[in-house]
């Protein structure tokens, strides 16, 4: 046994010096370019993701839902919430996935379907609410936005970890940034377009019945998106190689992951960033609230177009720097973001302002998604990327959830302006951290074998 023991690790020492080999010389060599298949598949997967980018867009959470929130009566404490169900809610059920969509050749046709049932009978329940809101009175309408709003969230939810797998297993880590990057950043430039048709539409047609139509839209283009995502080829009959598991086996990653002390000052990070944005949808609150520097609710819905604009940028570059240099540097480029963001909403309001607001968010948030999740992938330290991606979802799950309620009865208490100030401490503390405690996981031996 002991021989048998000696002899696997020598493999895998082998089987790592062979792939980081084949990564310098492919990097050398010029040869990070796609084939024909990883470009077709980056192609459906961009038009996919900026289908729901402009799905995403025409009933934002940070925007439109607010707008419609507040206009039927919700307070803060109610707002608040929407971040915390947007990214709580969302982590919760992902332990359920590690079983459900285990790798395999159906995981892919299980991954859409589970997409189309959950989203789009929602987004048609949310349009029957706001129809039948003169019914049903302000308040209950209120609840039912709500419970549409979460339900879905809370389905696809499961789902997250086996997608961010799939798309990993899908794209090597010499391509991986730029086709995310493209990806989202085709996602950021369609919410561009649909904020920007929300605003128009809010401004235009004052009742809550254009809100009924935005979300029947946003219905019809999940549906759509959804099927540019059944075209993708997979380049094998199996899918990835990493093995099912039993229940042990998938804990015992988990414990493998929490270990890694790179690791976890990346979940350290990621926290304090998290907590440092638990702001995001008081700031349409902020701008939209009676005061000088007030601004009416088509125009911040509109003026919430330069984050997606950001976003896009954000993930074009950084997602091109990140495969040369690695995504540390992104972390800290989102976090030096926030700050920015921070500084700019203790200004006196005004439109200059509520727009440049949002274009730093859009960078930190924008960047942030695709820094995060490449350095998700890169910093698993065994075999089994789907637990180690779980098991940090799990973890930031807590802070997602707790930090905007927190932010959403402080600011209805004491207003914006403290929690601002709170945020941006917060988010000063997240730019420290990943400058001084994280390191690139590109450096460290340990998770070369994430770079292919």
């Amino acid at each position: 046994m002991v021989a048998l023991a000696g002899w696997m690790n020598r493999q895998q020492q082998e089987a790592i010096e062979y792939l980081r080999e084949e990564n310098r010389i492919m990097r050398a060599s010029g040869t990070d370019r796609m084939d024909q298949l990883e470009f077709r598949n980056a192609t459906f997967n961009a038009i996919g993701e900026s289908l729901w980018g402009l799905m995403t867009a025409m009933v934002s959470s940070m925007t439109v839902l607010v707008v419609l929130l507040k206009r039927l009566g919700a307070g803060e404490q109610m707002i608040g919430a929407i971040a915390a169900i947007d990214g709580g809610i969302l982590i919760l059920p992902q332990l359920l996935g590690v079983y459900l969509f285990q790798p395999g050749r159906r995981r892919k046709r299980l991954l859409v379907i589970w997409h189309m049932v959950a989203f789009a009978p929602s987004l048609a329940m949310s349009a029957v609410a706001i129809l039948l809101a003169d019914r049903l009175g302000p308040q209950a309408t209120r609840w039912a936005l709500m419970g549409c709003f979460a339900l879905p969230l809370l389905l696809v939810g499961a789902v997250v970890p086996a997608w961010m797998d799939w798309l990993a297993w899908l794209f090597p880590a010499s391509i991986r940034g730029r086709v995310l990057g493209v990806a989202w950043a085709g996602f950021a430039l369609a919410a561009t377009g649909g904020q920007l048709l929300a605003g128009w539409l809010i401004e235009r047609y004052p009742g809550t019945g254009i809100y009924a139509v935005l979300y029947l839209a946003a219905a019809a283009i999940s549906l759509v998106s959804m099927a540019f995502y059944a075209m993708i080829r997979e380049p094998h009959a199996e899918a990835p190689p990493s093995p099912r598991m039993t229940t042990r086996e998938i804990f015992t990653r988990f414990a493998g992951s929490l270990k890694d002390s790179n690791f976890r000052a990346f979940l350290i990070g990621r926290i304090l960033a998290t907590g440092g944005f638990c702001m995001l949808p008081l700031v349409a609150v902020h701008f939209s609230s009676a005061g000088e520097g007030r601004l009416d609710s088509g125009t911040v819905v509109a003026c919430g177009g330069a984050m997606s604009i950001a976003m896009a940028v954000a993930n074009l570059v950084l997602g091109r720097i990140g495969d040369r240099l690695g995504h540390r540097l992104g972390l800290i480029t989102c976090g030096a973001a926030q700050v920015l963001t921070l500084s700019l909403l203790l200004l006196p309001g005004s439109v200059a302002v509520c727009i440049g607001a949002y274009f730093w968010a859009g960078v930190a948030v924008g960047g942030a998604i695709v820094s995060h999740s490449n350095m998700l992938y890169e910093t698993c330290p065994h075999d089994h990327r789907l637990a180690h991606i779980t098991i940090a979802n799990i973890v930031l799950s807590g802070p997602l959830l707790a930090a905007p309620l927190l932010a959403g009865a402080a600011a209805q208490a004491y207003g914006t302006g403290p929690i601002f100030l709170i945020c941006l401490a917060l988010s000063a503390a997240a730019l420290a951290w990943f400058v001084f405690c994280v390191r690139e996981p590109r450096h460290l031996e340990a998770y070369q074998h994430n770079l292919i």
